[in-house]
């Protein structure tokens, strides 16, 4: 009988750097694959079709609510994510892991359905970082860019919800941190020092920079 594979998500505030610690940790790990996701944002330049997201209209996105076909989605920013239960079905159900880049809310959700999930939020070493990253992207208007700003505080907020924090000053020491922590889970024990009640001091200072 094939062992079901190990769900891990990533969660953080826009412009932290979430995709690429999922590149580099991809690269590492052949047995963790990405789930894709859909969305209702625009590509934006070199992405593809049903390898950086499933892109769907609103009411394409609508209608697969309405079919139960997430296992989690949430609307940010003026788009829609969502987690198809059909991806992470494949992947586990092959034994092979999973690992998730979504929204603090949609992570949540899935810690519900899936409490042996592993949920890491990747933290800038400082809000002004952040600000500069976004800015740094041209990817994204100014108003844009002003509407992912807005919500960091209340996307931090939700950091203490889950398993570890990782700063992500450095995106290779980041990836290795990441690393840390699933070589631990695997062997079914915890890399302390990356729990989220040992930065504590270090969420609440973020959040007094907004």
């Amino acid at each position: 009988m094939t062992m079901k594979g190990l769900l891990l998500v990533l969660s953080g505030p826009s412009g932290v750097g979430k995709s690429t610690i999922h590149n580099i940790f991809k690269e590492k790990n052949a047995d963790f694959k990405l789930s894709v996701s859909v969305t209702t944002r625009k590509p934006r330049e070199g992405e593809q079709e049903g390898v950086n997201y499933y892109y769907r209209t609103k009411e394409e996105f609508d209608r697969l609510v309405r079919e139960d076909a997430f296992l989690e989605h949430v609307c940010f920013s003026g788009n829609c994510y969502g987690t198809l239960k059909s991806e992470i079905d494949r992947i586990t159900s092959a034994g092979n892991n999973v690992v998730l880049d979504v929204e603090a809310v949609g992570a949540l959700n899935i810690k519900k359905k899936y409490p042996e999930a592993v949920l890491v939020f990747i933290l800038p070493p400082s809000y002004q970082v952040l600000c500069d990253r976004l800015c740094g992207r041209n990817s994204e208007s100014e108003e844009e860019v002003k509407a992912r700003l807005a919500t960091f505080k209340e996307q931090v907020g939700y950091a203490d919800k889950y398993d570890y924090v990782v700063i992500n000053e450095d995106r290779d020491l980041c990836a290795e941190q990441v690393q840390k922590i699933l070589e631990a889970e695997r062997c079914g024990e915890r890399y302390d020092s990356l729990r989220v009640e040992n930065n504590a001091k270090f969420i609440s200072s973020l959040l007094l920079e907004v």
